[in-house]
């Protein structure tokens, strides 16, 4: 994701160029946005995907910070059917969820859904670009840090007595362990 300037600075240039030259800059310039494949948040529709992403890092925060073990959710079915998650079933169910699989480092998307939020509201113009290198290396980037402090964080924080459930990473390091 990046702040795309350039494209002022080429219709600029091509403004001031003869009109043959003009017309192969506009050709030029109408192939290179065909190329690149993007997204451009202005003015209403950006606010909107802000008030949406606040409203994403809130519900998640308050669904984690409500969970309770006995809700009815992805991990536990009992005979119980009143849930006692601030967010209702659904809350009840991604708290399960996230807590199951990632521990304590469900707390990274609630922060970053407002991280998303504050850049955005900072961000005079936002371009998002397509481009598969940057995606992969953010996607791995995002999957190896989620990954550590989910290990790191089970190993250092998990206890017996919690009432969150124990994260994957406790459950493999007993195994590797044992075996």
């Amino acid at each position: 994701m990046k702040v795309n300037k350039a494209v002022n600075k080429r219709t600029q240039r091509s403004a001031r160029q003869t009109p043959s030259s003009a017309s192969s800059a506009r050709v030029n310039a109408a192939k290179d946005k065909a190329r690149r494949f993007g997204l451009r948040l202005q003015g209403s529709v950006r606010e909107g995907v802000v008030v949406i992403l606040l409203a994403l890092c809130v519900f998640l925060l308050l669904a984690l910070f409500s969970y309770h073990p006995s809700d009815p959710g992805w991990s536990y079915q009992g005979p119980e059917t009143e849930v006692r998650n601030w967010m209702g079933q659904v809350g009840a169910w991604l708290a399960d969820v996230l807590y199951s699989l990632l521990g304590a480092s469900a707390l990274w998307w609630p922060g970053m859904f407002g991280f998303a939020a504050w850049w955005l509201i900072r961000s005079r113009q936002v371009r998002f670009e397509l481009d598969p290198v940057a995606i992969a290396v953010h996607a791995g980037g995002l999957v190896l840090l989620i990954f550590g402090t989910t290990m790191l964080g089970a190993l250092h924080f998990y206890h017996p007595d919690s009432i969150l459930p124990m994260p994957p990473a406790v459950f493999w390091a007993k195994a590797w362990w044992v075996h």
